[in-house]
């Protein structure tokens, strides 16, 4: 905030409109990765990745609050479109690189725990071509720099190395348990069934994980608009999730039936994607969907790719209308035991 405010002063209009424009952005971005993903469907491509991510109510709040997640969308868009650029291309181009490097900077600025993940994302995209292993290979050492660098930093909070994967349960330091849960009502559903994770071993999490995936997707829920009214209206909008749902219901079936014969820039760029869900669903035990925001520009030449060459398919909309019944069920269920 200090850094956006120092050219013209404190603005908290300014703030606002900085992130629209970032939420504007990525969804521009978006559609460019569709467009390289899917080369065969013209225009129509990247108008539906375009469509897919401005679909997602969730995304577009972030765009009326001032946090940081409309940024560190654009970056990761950033990423991956300057990736995908480089790949494409005969020659592997200088510009492209270092907007990579200065988007990793940007990335320890606001959100530094994505750095490491990352680094599968340029190991998928960016390998099988030689001549670009000198740019994956600085890419992987340069996270690695960074990453270090700031976790060395003595204003650095302690539970990222407290709470580490290797440390085991997460809540074996008391008095620092705080500082890394803050609300403790939003894992209280999940927990009620599947006992406390932050006090269990990785191993259990990873049991877990599907189950938590599960609950990261279906969050937020659509009857909780009174949590947010503090923050005005726009954030009952991020409430009204059934485009997500719609959206995720498109993405499976295009894993379990059109992904083995599915185009490889689609497939590499879901890949990283599913990882990085199932990062965040062990990592915070499938609580903070939003997290997983960036992620849509990964999954959106899927659905697209999936909606312009089976939208004629009757399996298509046997396959919606049977996830769409299990999923009221599903909501109608949550909505009980969370009442």
């Amino acid at each position: 905030m200090a850094l956006l405010c120092w050219p013209f002063g404190p603005s908290l209009a300014f703030l606002l409109g900085f992130n629209m424009l970032c939420v504007l952005l990525t969804i521009i971005l978006c559609g460019s990765i569709t467009r390289r993903c899917c080369p065969g469907h013209g225009l129509a491509a990247p108008l539906c990745g375009m469509c897919v991510l401005a679909a997602n109510c969730y995304f577009m709040v972030t765009g009326t609050i001032f946090i940081k997640d409309a940024l560190v969308q654009l970056i990761f868009a950033c990423i991956t479109n300057l990736l995908y650029r480089m790949r494409h291309n005969s020659q592997p181009e200088r510009l492209p690189a270092i907007g990579c490097l200065g988007a990793l900077l940007m990335i320890a600025l606001v959100r530094h725990q994505l750095i490491p993940l990352m680094v599968p994302g340029f190991i998928i995209l960016l390998s099988g071509k030689r001549r670009l292993w000198p740019v994956l290979i600085m890419l992987c050492a340069f996270s690695a720099i960074i990453y270090t660098a700031v976790m060395m930093l003595p204003t650095h909070e302690q539970y990222d190395t407290v709470f580490s994967v290797l440390n085991g349960p997460r809540a074996t330091h008391p008095d620092r348990v705080t500082t890394f849960i803050v609300d403790n009502s939003r894992t209280e559903l999940i927990y009620s069934i599947t006992g406390n994770l932050d006090e269990q071993m990785p191993w259990m999490r990873l049991l877990w994980l599907p189950v938590t995936m599960l609950c990261q997707f279906l969050i937020p829920f659509p009857w909780n608009f009174t949590r947010d009214m503090i923050y005005g209206p726009s954030q009952l909008y991020a409430h009204i999730s059934f485009p997500g749902y719609l959206a995720g219901i498109i993405l499976g079936y295009y894993i379990l039936f059109q992904a083995k014969k599915g185009p490889a820039p689609v497939n590499r760029l879901l890949a990283w994607g599913v990882l990085l869900y199932a990062a965040v669903a062990f990592n915070w035990s499938g609580s903070v969907s939003r997290y997983c925001l960036m992620f849509i520009p990964l999954a959106a030449p899927a659905i697209s790719f999936c909606i312009l060459t089976a939208w004629r398919r009757r399996s298509l909309y046997i396959w919606t209308s049977v996830c769409a019944i299990i999923l009221a069920v599903g909501l109608l269920i949550c909505y009980r035991l969370s009442n």
